[in-house]
């Protein structure tokens, strides 16, 4: 929910060296060091390390040369300067090339040309985690060729990648330029040529896409892998060890860099197993753990499960994206029926597109139920209704795997209908329910279309909205979690700052229960808790259920990135199920009320629920649902309570023991011919 830029850790991805060997400064040497290096202005060695004024330089010692390697590394506070890749004094100038590095936010290639600077590139943003205290930068040089990966120093994660052709060529050496006073806080620099002794490479290094012509594929000399052949292109991925391998053999340079890569080119797993048939799993299910999905991959799972177990789903496009993409739901019961009586819950996944790991989660549940997995599976299916809506936000998903993954959290479309989709288009679904949408102003969701929290230019103004509420509306769940990454929690609603929860707040304690049983994270060093939000909200579905319904929705952060090691997804999926189980169990179990309304003929009757014991502070009119007149609400604690039923001046209340989970049917002494429930077209 909270993600906003993308986040993949690779650890100990970082290239290899010697320090010793290769380290050309250091902070713990002064910056005049023999033979004298070239520089403008006085640089001290006090750190951070402070040019005089704008413009001064500083060039490490050694012999010019066009291809090299350079590597750098800063600390707080992030660099204002330029980080000089190949650049010398050129009759008194400073000549080469540079990358610019803005607040170790954003870098950029530059060009020296008289001593004068001039941008090669837009700004390509790297993505700073937080908590980060060292930025390193490792990049190789070759004739017009450049390429560098970005990394936090403290743990390898990799925070980008920029490559370009067609940059001017001077032999250099590396090097720093000020922009302005201060702000270099430099803890090393290296600079040693290329193809002295090559670095290993590593299939999980930092990821580097280039782009030869299909009829000129390069010769591989170690540390490639093909990706796919496309008409105009034949892509490959390498880290940075081994584009150098590829150059120091001969090969031709790619024709182009990738540098904002999608899912796809970072994600082999799914990139082979894309467009497959769904596994058959032992046992029943399928095999969910090959890879991620994609749209289709989604919707071909439900339909075999719906042919695997047509007895036990219903299987129902509940919509369509704005760009065209079918929106699944399957519902999982024993012996389901249309308009079943049982109470139902619902699990969704990927409002937001780049959170890939939540689709699994849904997944998940559905096939432990239709598999019977276990004994709390078991009891579930045979006593509720689950639907699962494991992908909301086709779009979004399509954009991050094939586009780029650095979209994040919005629907990638065309919104302002000129056949273009710009990379900051879309809406956040997830700000977009009619609850209190837009309520906080731009606190809690933006108005600006660019904005990555853009809440749509009206409340459910995006058709995958519309979908889950019309969902909503018929199933009148009475309990539901939406699986979201970006961080790790259980969020309890209401999460809109201003907005009064019932009291006793159930839902509260019922988190409190999950949060306290998934415990510590099995792969961040966090513990799952309990909260009303992270920062100000407004338009989410949790708070819609709730509010529309009563529904106790929950939301769960599942973890902070999705892993690439299908492994470590493995361990997530298992160690979040307890909280779909827990959630039905306990209404299952009790205390819970369900609830039934009918006239004196005894039909099943619209009827408006209140229970006199607990307090609704949001105008919140919860009815029954249709065609069977009844509502199913969990209770705080067991205890009796006074339940009203009324369709209009008409009313009755019934005094009841809840001791577990209780069933009550209240009779209206009244024929309501008008108010009784039609079945619902399907």
């Amino acid at each position: 929910m909270y993600t906003h830029h993308l986040l993949i850790f690779l650890a100990g991805i970082i290239p290899v060296f010697d320090p010793a060997e290769r380290i050309t400064l250091s902070a713990k040497a002064p910056l005049a060091s023999t033979p004298p290096p070239e520089a403008k202005g006085r640089w001290g060695h006090r750190a951070p390390l402070s040019p005089p004024s704008k413009g001064a330089y500083w060039l490490a010692p050694g012999p010019d040369a066009p291809r090299a390697w350079v590597r750098a590394r800063f600390a707080e506070p992030w660099p204002k300067g330029v980080l000089l890749i190949r650049a010398a004094r050129v009759k008194g100038a400073l000549e080469g090339l540079g990358l610019e590095l803005a607040e170790g936010r954003r870098v950029r290639w530059v060009a020296f040309k008289g001593g004068r600077l001039r941008a090669l590139s837009a700004f390509t943003r790297l993505r700073p985690r937080r908590g980060m205290r060292r930025l390193e930068i490792v990049a190789l040089t070759w004739d017009d060729t450049a390429a560098l990966s970005a990394f936090d120093a403290d743990d390898g994660a990799w925070l980008g990648t920029l490559g370009a052709r067609d940059l001017p060529q001077a032999p250099g050496r590396a090097g720093l330029f000020g922009l302005k006073r201060g702000g270099i806080s430099l803890e090393h620099l290296s600079d040693w040529p290329a193809c002295a002794r090559p670095l290993p490479t590593r299939e999980d290094g930092p990821p580097l896409v280039l782009v030869f012509d299909p009829d000129h594929p390069p010769i591989d000399h170690g540390g490639l892998i093909h990706l796919e052949l496309l008409k105009d292109a034949d892509v490959y991925r390498a880290d940075l060890a081994g584009l150098e391998r590829l150059l120091c053999a001969g090969g031709a340079p790619p024709r182009r860099f990738i540098t904002e890569l999608p899912w796809r080119y970072l994600d082999l797993d799914y990139l082979r197993l894309r467009g497959r048939a769904p596994a058959e799993a032992e046992g029943g299910g399928y095999r969910l753990s090959d890879s991620y999905k994609d749209p289709e991959m989604v919707s071909d799972l439900l339909a075999a499960y719906h042919a695997r177990y047509p007895k036990d789903t219903l299987l129902r496009q509940i919509g369509e994206s704005r760009g065209g993409h079918p929106i699944w739901a399957l519902g999982v019961a024993e012996g389901i029926q249309e308009d079943d009586p049982r109470p139902a819950f619902l699990l969704n996944s990927a409002h937001h597109g780049s959170e890939i790991l939540s689709i699994e989660l849904t997944l998940d549940a559905l096939d432990q139920l239709l598999a019977r997995r276990s004994p709390v599976a078991q009891r579930i299916i045979k006593a509720a209704v689950v639907w699962g809506v494991p992908l909301v936000n086709p779009d979004g998903l399509l954009g991050f795997l094939n586009v780029s993954a650095a979209l994040g959290r919005k629907t990638h479309a065309d919104l302002n209908g000129d056949g273009v989709i710009g990379a900051h288009e879309g809406v956040d679904l997830n700000r977009n329910y009619p609850f209190k949408w837009g309520a906080l102003k731009e606190r809690g969701s933006r108005s600006a279309p660019g904005s990555a929290y853009y809440r749509g230019a009206e409340a459910q103004s995006e058709p995958e909205t519309r979908a889950m509420i019309k969902l909503a509306r018929r199933a009148r769940f009475a309990g539901a979690i939406s699986y979201h990454t970006g961080t790790v929690g259980v969020l309890a609603p209401y999460t809109i700052p201003g907005a009064r929860s019932p009291q006793p707040n159930e839902a509260w304690g019922v988190a409190e229960a999950i949060a306290a049983r998934l415990g510590r994270h099995p792969i961040d060093a966090r513990t799952f808790e309990v909260k009303r939000n992270l920062y100000p909200v407004d338009g989410t579905d949790q708070d819609w259920h709730r509010h529309a319904h009563g529904t106790l929705a929950l939301l769960i952060e599942a973890t902070r990135w999705s892993p690439l090691d299908m492994a470590k997804r493995d361990l997530l999926v298992a160690h979040l199920r307890p909280a779909w189980e827990m959630l039905i169990q306990r209404f299952l179990v009790g205390p819970s009320l369900s609830i039934r309304v009918v006239d004196k003929t005894g039909a099943p009757v619209r009827a408006e629920i209140d229970v006199k014991e607990i307090k609704l502070r949001e105008d919140e009119r919860w009815s029954t649902r249709c065609p069977h007149g009844d509502q199913h609400r969990y209770l705080d604690a067991p205890g009796t309570y006074t339940v009203r039923a009324r369709v209009g001046r008409r009313e009755i209340t019934q005094r009841v023991v809840v001791r577990e989970r209780a069933e009550v049917t209240l009779t209206l002494p009244h024929a309501l011919k008008g108010a009784r429930c039609a079945p619902t077209p399907p």
